[in-house]
């Protein structure tokens, strides 16, 4: 979507809340304001586990978030892990490229 618009995308995940965000940050200050366009917001159906594991790529501290600039290059890397109530897990790699692979 961030190619797509031409614009800095963040997707903010919330682990206590077991959802995550994504908009279009127009003013580039990281949080969803009024005005900027909502891409999703969602929380995990009952039974699923949505966690992260997401490295700030300056910093190399864990974060939350990850804004991916016009080009698509993301600020973090690492994995999120989609996981069911039988245990089953599926993760999605996101890598400094931009480009996320399901293993």
């Amino acid at each position: 979507k961030a190619i797509m618009t031409n614009r800095r995308v963040v997707v903010n995940f919330d682990a206590a809340a077991n959802s995550f965000t994504a908009f279009v940050d127009e003013n580039a200050d990281g949080a969803l304001d009024a005005g900027e366009l909502t891409i999703a917001d969602r929380t995990m159906p009952a039974g699923i586990n949505l966690t992260t594991n997401l490295v700030d790529t300056v910093t190399a501290a864990a974060v939350a978030e990850v804004t991916f600039d016009s080009q698509g290059i993301p600020t973090a890397s690492g994995t999120m892990t989609v996981q069911n109530s039988s245990g089953n897990d599926q993760d999605i790699r996101l890598y400094l490229s931009g480009h996320t692979v399901l293993e």
